[in-house]
């Protein structure tokens, strides 16, 4: 990477983890209950989380990172950044606790330590149910079809001809259910 006057912009440049939108934390506190209760806060973020460790608290704070985001999240630890023994560890968070327990990477000099952000999956389809709950409500007070669909295009980012074909859908298939 190319020196520059922050480690943290410098090491996530040479992370390969999403930069588009990153969190720096800084260092988090010392003691356990207090950086438990900070991962906690920022676990469900979406962007790159950005972290400074001593070099005598890495493990620790590496493992605390990994039981309180989960160990499947991409992760990279780089030290001694942009000095002459810069490394870097990449991979799962489980990985590179591994790395760490098994000394891949020295616990000596400064280190930056990088997760990737939540992936948002769940919402997607909590707003599905949540549509598809709205539309069967306005169905049962026998709405229009078009009302329906305008009700649907200022909630949500469908388009006005989208919601329509999703209602006229949502009818025939209410039509097939009440049939003997």
């Amino acid at each position: 990477p190319i020196p520059g006057a922050c480690a943290a912009i410098t090491a996530l440049s040479a992370s390969g983890l999403d930069s588009t939108h990153f969190w720096f934390e800084g260092f988090l506190p010392a003691k356990a209950q207090g950086r438990d209760a900070r991962l906690h806060a920022l676990a469900n973020l979406p962007a790159t989380l950005i972290f400074y460790e001593a070099p005598h608290r890495i493990a620790a704070m590496v493992h605390a990172v990994c039981a309180e985001l989960g160990g499947e999240r991409q992760a990279v630890v780089g030290r001694e950044i942009t000095k002459r023994f810069e490394s870097f560890v990449r991979g799962t968070l489980t990985q590179v606790c591994a790395a760490l327990d098994d000394h891949s990477l020295p616990e000596r000099g400064e280190f930056v330590v990088m997760v990737a952000g939540r992936e948002p999956t769940a919402p997607a389809a909590e707003e599905g149910i949540a549509v598809a709950r709205l539309m069967d409500a306005l169905i049962a007070e026998q709405a229009p079809a078009s009302m329906i669909a305008r009700v649907l295009t200022q909630l949500t980012p469908l388009k006005r001809n989208e919601a329509y074909a999703l209602v006229q859908t949502r009818l025939s298939g209410v039509d097939q259910a009440d049939a003997p």
